[in-house]
């Protein structure tokens, strides 16, 4: 019977082994821990997975720690981790599957190893023992496979080695991996790899000038290709950094004539090109040519996304270079899931703009919405006002004073309409909601600003007569749903797995100030007691639509005696991910606006906790799909509304852009010089591109 050993070489590694050896309990044989010098409690932990925990004296080489792990492997097979690496299962069966049937002149596998957002790699991690192979290099260690056994060597791309490595230790680790290499050197300083691997932890940790020192000398080794590449690489990262554009681009170029197989350097180059030299068409043709590459099968990382999404990315950017400009001013960037949600409709209905958004998190809103974004209150949003041709105010509740006697979010955006106003730009309402005006000047105030806007689309009647009370002309004033239902329903994820108890999704927010209606009472007098009544029957989870509605969870806990777990969305899918969630639940208790409608909208039964008046008009709009939640669940008679209605409706407030911009294809030759003088960096905002590859 064949038999699998495995090994990991640990140090203080207490919080995260285990995950490591649970991995491979259930496949290995045998399992070998080499501490190199605990403090903690490592091999306490590794003493509830295996006997065999031996000692290894540190002596700033991985590569003798390795190898002493190895000697006293015994099985047919031999597989290595790191500590903080994992197998999954389908991982696992793959591995003993493919073990089970290997051909004997099979030596070896190389492993798929993912080691971080779009960075993995083929490695050699699992072996026959009776090849006797070693480790080399004290730092960057690498099984050394000789040209004998190169052909022996499988592919096993559908084995899966998770690498959950921190990044908080990183210069930690870096001083670390410096010193080894230093060291390394004094005792073999024709080693050209200690020397490649010092100049690149140079270049990790900003020492450009001393990596460049180092590399260079290694462009006239008699290396292999594959090592060249990476010198030359590394050479144009590092005049890229000090600014030295022709220096990097010709070593950029050096790399790719050395080894045409790598999208790097075409993505390097062409992001110099773009963004510092302004040389848009040599730009947008180099990432074309990447879009030829395929992703390599390397020993060594490539970054991923560069074979395929990042250059994607960039010619879509080059494309709305020609396109005018519209500034989306709102409340973005605050992951409020409403505001959002009305964002992600105005990007996806305007096609024919170039978005840039107002936000109040321009990186945030980048992740997000993949879309240009410009700071609240800075010089890039004074300049994006300046070359937009329309500015879009909106959608959400922006005009509202909450009884304060002095608020700002008025005097801000009806600010903006002004200065657009001034600078001859269509400015355009849309979506908005219009709160109950408590103070005279602001009302004064909103009429006045409002008045300047080409048209205005509310999103209920109520803010349509405040509009009109305030001052603003009946004609400019249309009612239209809420945004929401112009989005393209793909954007809605399934349901997935089904329940073993029904779950009831619950949302609270903070209270308006001034609120005509209690939430903490209605909180107490309903919810807390159906919660506490129903735990046995169904399960419960906290959804917050913005951050701050986590201040309720901790009072929901105290009160109910319940542990709620708590939906938290992955920023970089953040719409479709939060919309999943609400799918998920079989009903919906929730207070915000929003997500009461995406409840309706995903054909939940909706039950709100209304505390707004904006609350009170959707539980009006949509009284046969909504009810107000009373301390219990009613029969389901929820139906999805008739989204093709509403989407028909939106259509005519999307169509003003059509209209002012036919225009948009006659004005992009005027917007074009414009734009690619003085954009550039709103795309990226600190103009930062992944500039890593290990």
């Amino acid at each position: 019977m064949t038999k699998i050993s495995a090994f990991i070489i640990a140090k203080n590694e207490e919080a995260r082994i285990e995950t490591a050896l649970k991995s491979l309990v259930s496949f290995c044989d045998e399992i070998i821990v080499v501490d190199t010098g605990s403090t903690d409690k490592t091999k306490e932990v590794a003493s509830n997975y295996t006997e065999k925990i031996y000692d290894f004296e540190w002596m700033n080489d991985f590569s003798a720690a390795r190898n002493f792990a190895l000697s006293k492997c015994t099985g047919d097979w031999v597989i290595f981790l790191d500590a903080d690496d994992e197998i999954d299962l389908l991982s696992q069966n793959k591995i003993k599957e493919t073990i089970k049937n290997a051909e004997e002149n099979t030596a070896g596998y190389f492993l798929n190893y993912q080691y971080g957002k779009s960075k993995n790699l083929l490695t050699p991690r699992l072996f026959r023992r009776s090849a006797g192979l070693q480790f080399q290099m004290p730092i960057h260690e690498y099984l050394n496979i000789p040209p004998k056994f190169k052909n022996r060597f499988q592919p096993l791309p559908d084995a899966i080695i998770i690498h959950n490595k921190k990044e908080e230790n990183n210069a930690e680790t870096l001083r670390r991996n410096i010193n080894i290499l230093e060291e390394a050197i004094k005792k073999d300083p024709q080693n050209n790899h200690f020397q490649f691997f010092l100049g690149r932890e140079y270049f990790n940790t900003g020492k450009f000038h001393e990596a460049i020192k180092i590399l260079e000398k290694l462009v006239q080794s008699k290396n292999d290709t594959t090592f060249l590449y990476n010198v030359y690489l590394h050479l144009g990262l590092c005049f890229d950094k000090l600014k030295d554009y022709e220096q990097a681009i010709g070593y950029f170029q050096k790399a790719n004539s050395t080894d045409g197989r790598f999208a790097e350097p075409l993505i390097y180059e062409a992001n110099i090109l773009l963004y510092h030299l302004k040389q848009v068409a040599e730009a947008k043709k180099l990432y074309e040519r990447t879009l030829k590459i395929s992703r390599p099968q390397t020993t060594f990382p490539v970054n991923e996304n560069f074979y395929h999404e990042y250059p994607i990315d960039q010619l879509t950017k080059i494309e709305r270079l020609n396109k005018p400009i519209a500034l989306v001013c709102g409340y973005y960037g605050k992951l409020n899931i409403g505001d959002e949600l009305m964002l992600a409709s105005i990007i996806e209905n305007l096609p024919q703009y170039r978005i840039i958004v107002a936000s109040y998190d321009p990186a945030l809103t980048r992740e997000i919405h993949k879309i240009e974004s410009v700071p609240h209150k800075h010089q890039l949003f004074d300049q994006a006002l300046r070359q937009a041709k329309t500015v879009i105010i909106g959608g959400g509740t922006l005009f509202h004073d909450q009884g304060l006697k002095k608020n700002k979010n008025v005097e801000y955006y009806c600010g903006i309409i002004e200065k657009a106003a001034e600078l001859k730009k269509d400015v355009i309402a849309l979506g908005i909601g219009v709160d109950s005006i408590q103070l005279e000047e602001n009302k004064k105030r909103i009429g006045k600003s409002m008045q300047k806007c080409k048209n205005i689309f509310v999103r209920d009647k109520d803010s349509a007569t405040r509009l009109i009370e305030y001052g603003v002309s009946r004609q400019k004033i249309t009612v239209i749903p809420d945004l929401v239902f112009a989005l393209h329903i793909p954007l809605i994820g399934d349901a997935g797995p089904k329940n073993i108890k029904p779950v009831i999704g619950i949302n609270l927010c903070p209270p308006i100030y001034g609120s005509p209606r209690d939430l903490t009472a209605t909180i107490e007098e309903h919810l807390i007691p159906f919660m506490k009544h129903c735990r046995e029957e169904y399960k419960f989870i906290f959804i917050p639509g913005h951050p701050g509605d986590l201040q309720y969870l901790p009072y929901i806990e105290e009160k109910t005696g319940l542990r709620l777990p708590y939906y938290n969305p992955e920023k970089n899918d953040y719409i479709p991910d939060f919309l999943r969630a609400v799918n998920r639940c079989d009903f919906l208790i929730a207070s915000r606006y929003h997500i009461l409608l995406m409840g309706v909208l995903l054909s939940k039964p909706t039950y709100a906790l209304s505390y707004a008046e904006k609350t009170e008009a959707l539980l009006k709009d949509f009284a046969e799909r909504m009810h107000r939640f009373k301390g219990k669940l009613l029969k389901d008679d929820t139906k999805i509304p008739d989204q093709k209605k509403y989407k028909q409706q939106l259509k005519a407030a999307f169509q003003i852009y059509s209209e002012s911009g036919n225009s948009a294809a006659n004005d992009a030759a005027k917007h074009k010089s414009t734009n690619q003088k003085h954009l550039f960096k709103f795309w990226l905002g600190s103009k930062k591109f992944p500039t890593e590859l290990y």
